[in-house]
């Protein structure tokens, strides 16, 4: 029986340093805040909503991708993607114009069309 008792003594003592070594959230973000000297660190972050996306990423065209496009659509030279662009940030969403779609997905199809040496020509869908 003493060792039961004392077992159970025990138990809200742990608990008590369990918890007491435990940090808030508030805590560790101040910490965060006030070890950060950069003064870049603290300027929120900007993101291009533009219609140009002059920093959208790119990549160059790989021949041998390039030469699996079939026929008819080299031809053509374009890539087609419908985007949902009534969509929410970041997959696929209106620009600042509110009529170019811009966003994570036609950045991706840019990609893609860039790497074949296609023009990519998005157009914007609804979801039915």
């Amino acid at each position: 029986m003493t060792r039961t008792r004392t077992t159970l003594a025990a138990l809200p003592l742990a608990a008590a340093l369990l918890l007491s070594a435990c940090s808030s959230s508030a805590e560790i973000e101040a910490d965060q805040q006030a070890g950060s000297s950069d003064a870049a660190a603290a300027q929120p972050l900007t993101v291009d909503t533009s219609a140009a996306q002059s920093d959208r990423v790119s990549t160059d065209v790989d021949p041998a991708a390039a030469a699996l496009v079939p026929g008819a659509i080299a031809a053509d030279g374009k890539l087609t993607v419908g985007v949902v662009g009534a969509g929410e940030p970041p997959l696929a969403f209106l620009a600042d114009d509110n009529s170019t779609v811009v966003g994570s997905e036609v950045d991706i199809a840019s990609l893609v069309a860039e790497s074949l040496g296609l023009e990519l020509d998005v157009r914007n869908i609804s979801w039915e």
